[in-house]
Order: structure tokens, then sequence, then C-alpha cells
């Protein structure tokens, strides 16, 4: 089944599907060495949003996955960026939500909110019995994320030969 979130919504948030014209915010966010420092990715802000961008196109036109972008509805902000993503753990084919907060906007708990509606869709939509979000163990902040979205450590391993935890939940 394809996945779209194109127009979920939330009570502050509308999920969107990624254009050229968040190229821009998309390199805001990589500029913060703080914002950046758990994702798996190197190279300079202009190249990894470009990078990140086509990533993403070719995920929706796949299967619907990937990150979506988070606009607040009160007034179409860019948030960050949520989605289900279909990931390769252990050599295992997971479902995970990922999710990014530009830092202007940490503390809100629209990662959260974002995170409850993934879950929710892809609950509804049967799409998985389990899903997954992949932690970098010092990553707090998404642990917590994770937490309140109901799901609990899973275990620990490698991902992108880095040491993660794989949080989860079935549905």
């Amino acid at each position: 089944m394809k996945i779209d979130l194109n127009n979920v919504q939330t009570d502050h948030l509308k999920f969107r599907f990624l254009t050229n014209k968040d190229l821009d915010p998309l390199a805001l966010f990589f500029q913060s060495k703080e914002a950046t420092r758990f994702l798996f990715t190197s190279g300079s802000p202009d190249e990894l949003s470009e990078k990140w961008y086509c990533h993403q196109i070719e995920r929706y036109d796949a299967r619907g996955d990937g990150l979506y972008v988070l606009e607040r509805i009160a007034d179409v902000a860019y948030i960050g960026q949520c989605g289900l993503l279909w990931q390769q753990v252990d050599g295992k084919e997971e479902l995970e939500i990922g999710y990014h907060v530009m830092p202007q906007y940490w503390g809100n708990g629209y990662a959260t909110e974002a995170a409850i509606a993934c879950r929710e869709y892809a609950r509804e939509n049967r799409l998985a019995k389990r899903i997954i979000s992949i932690i970098h163990p010092q990553n707090v902040a998404s642990v917590n994320v994770a937490t309140k979205n109901g799901m609990s450590k899973l275990w620990h391993t490698k991902y992108k030969d880095i040491p993660v935890n794989i949080y989860g939940l079935n549905i």
C-alpha cells in the first residue's frame, strides 16, 4: 500500500510534500550543528538540502514513504519534517517514524504531535505490524518523542555503521 501523508492534519500542523521552495529552509536546518548532530549526513548545508530534497522526491514517487514538510496551520511556518519511511534494519524491512524540527520550534510538542499522527496513519491503514524509530543513544529529545508516542526501547544495533537504539510499538 502506498503511503500518502500529504494533507494529513493535526491540531497545529499540516503535512505536505516537500517542494523545491523548501530548499532554503532545509539549508537553514542543515546549518545547525545542534539540530543535525544525530543525522546520518555529511556535506555542506546547500549540498545536503539538495541531496535530501532529491532523496525525498524519489521516496514519494516510489512508495509514498519519506519525510513530509510540517507546516504550522496558524501561520504556515515551516516547522520541520516528519514521515513514515521503510528502512532496512538488521536485514529486515521496518516502518520507521522519522522526524526533525527546526531548532526555533523545539519544546512546543510539534515532533510528538506529528509522530502520533504518523503512528495513527500507519495503524489505520495497516501498513505494518510494528513501527519503529531509529535513535542515537544520546538523542534524549527523540527518545522523549518516541516514548510519548507509546514506543519503548526494543534493541541496540548499528545503522549505517553508527550505534543506535531501536524504539518500537506493535500496531
